[in-house]
């Protein structure tokens, strides 16, 4: 058992289990990195000696799930899936709606309107078209 005041400085400890209980009133696990090192957190599946990397914080706050260096706040090498997303989405780029209709966007979204759906909106208007 340690106490707030207590260091562990460990190298490399063999264990089949991490277990870490809170409780207290405060965080149960603080990381203070006073490294140079430019990783704060490297956790990598090491089956087959193959170093397979599963979660790296870097210190300049980026997050990386499957990628060793990510370079963006949060940087995924696979699929994300979520219940919501927000945020404007005006920098959304190389977006594949190949799977979806445009019954399924919101109206004025600007992310996906097929030749067909931009057809019915302007021969339901008064819009004049010019080259």
């Amino acid at each position: 058992m340690f106490d707030s005041t207590s260091y562990v400085n460990l190298t490399t400890q063999l264990t089949s289990n991490l277990q870490i209980v809170n409780d207290g009133n405060s965080s149960a696990m603080n990381i203070i990195h006073k490294s140079s090192y430019p990783n704060i957190i490297d956790v990598y599946n090491n089956v087959d000696n193959l170093n397979i990397p599963v979660f790296i914080v870097t210190n300049l706050n980026n997050v990386g799930i499957g990628v060793t260096a990510p370079t963006e706040k949060l940087q995924v090498d696979g699929n994300i899936k979520a219940t919501s997303f927000e945020g404007r989405g005006n920098l959304l780029n190389q977006v594949n709606f190949s799977d979806r209709n445009t019954s399924l966007l919101q109206e004025g979204s600007n992310l996906y309107f097929t030749s067909t759906r931009v057809a019915s909106i302007l021969n339901s208007s008064n819009a004049i078209l010019s080259n």
